[in-house]
């Protein structure tokens, strides 16, 4: 192999790890994943090229629900619409598209469509596709307060002898 081969291959593959760990640190981790395979591709012996073990774990953790839908983040709502109806008709199972991609399509469409958890998605919230506690049960936020309440009721009626009419409300003269 001559030089002027092994020193092209070195630039190519520094150029696609500076660039992947650039989309890295704007949060484009899709493309940071697609830069360093391409790195890999250049040499695949190459142990010092491989996908770095922290874009991984994010990666996992991370869902791109604008990339998904193949718009920018802030589209206007005929942008959002037309993006997913355009995708969903690509893509759905009766018309021989991937049953999983659409489910993808449809969970980000969905996701998106819920403006609480689309603001804190885009606030950078690593839990924006919990569970949103303020819409739990629709009692904003406070649906244990509820079951605790019943609950309460619930061990009174059986330890204080409030269940009248199977022996709960004796001394009491009627």
């Amino acid at each position: 192999m001559s030089l002027r081969i092994l020193v092209d291959r070195i630039r190519r593959i520094r150029t696609f790890k500076d660039e992947g760990k650039a989309a890295f640190n704007v949060g484009k981790y899709n493309v940071a994943i697609e830069k360093y395979t391409d790195a890999t591709k250049v040499d695949p012996g190459n142990k010092a090229v491989r996908t770095p073990s922290y874009l991984n774990r994010e990666l996992a953790l991370y869902k791109d629900h604008y990339g998904i839908l193949g718009i920018e983040r802030n589209p206007t709502v005929t942008e959002f619409r037309a993006a997913y109806k355009k995708l969903s008709l690509e893509t759905h199972p009766d018309r021989g598209g991937d049953e999983e991609r659409f489910k993808e399509i449809k969970a980000s469409y969905e996701f998106l469509t819920d403006e609480r958890r689309r603001e804190r998605y885009d606030q950078g919230d690593s839990d924006a596709e919990g569970p949103d506690y303020e819409d739990l049960f629709g009692a904003d936020g406070i649906p244990f307060f509820f079951f605790f309440f019943f609950l309460n009721d619930l061990l009174n009626s059986y330890t204080r002898g409030g269940g009248r009419g199977r022996g709960g409300a004796r001394g009491h003269k009627s």
